[in-house]
């Protein structure tokens, strides 16, 4: 970056800026920064899968895997990763509702409210309601891959691992945001 300097008027401030934008374009490197933790999301949410300990019936818990990163508190649509192409052929009756895992991921992903103080946070999720009760009872569904999380973690990106909580009461189910 030259900081050019016009004899009369001193220091040349527009071009300095312009010169400054060029070289460093913040935009530019937000983007980049959110592709490379966008396909480290990806990653970590197919190591959670293959390493998983449940057995697929209807896909949809798989379907449900979804990686996001938030830039300021805000989604980045370009950023959203899944396990593969959607799978699951059978819904599932969640709460008076037919669920399916991929719209379950959408839903969930875009109901997000992310703290705007995080530069940029990547979001790893099993979005199926039933994911943190089978976590409960001892299937890995996704919190088993925290060493890898912690690896991006010291790269100094704030990462968050959602399952999806089920509220039982009087025999109704709610679900709710974890």
């Amino acid at each position: 970056m030259a900081v050019t300097q016009n004899k009369r008027k001193g220091i040349n401030m527009t071009r300095m800026c312009k010169d400054f934008e060029e070289t460093f374009n913040l935009n530019k490197i937000t983007d980049e920064l959110v592709k490379a933790l966008a396909d480290i999301g990806k990653e970590l949410i197919l190591r959670a899968y293959r390493t998983r300990g449940f057995f697929n019936r209807t896909y949809n818990l798989r379907d449900s895997y979804v990686s996001a990163v938030f830039v300021n508190g805000k989604l980045r649509d370009d950023s959203i990763r899944y396990v593969g192409k959607d799978l699951a052929d059978v819904a599932k009756k969640i709460d008076d509702r037919y669920v399916v895992g991929r719209w379950e991921a959408e839903e969930y992903i875009r109901s997000l409210k992310q703290n705007r103080n995080d530069f940029i946070r990547l979001v790893i999720a099993a979005a199926m309601p039933y994911s943190n009760i089978l976590e409960k009872r001892g299937y890995a569904v996704i919190s088993h891959i925290g060493l890898d999380l912690d690896t991006v973690k010291q790269m100094g990106i704030s990462v968050a691992v959602k399952t999806v909580k089920l509220k039982i009461t009087n025999k109704l189910i709610k679900r709710e945001k974890a």
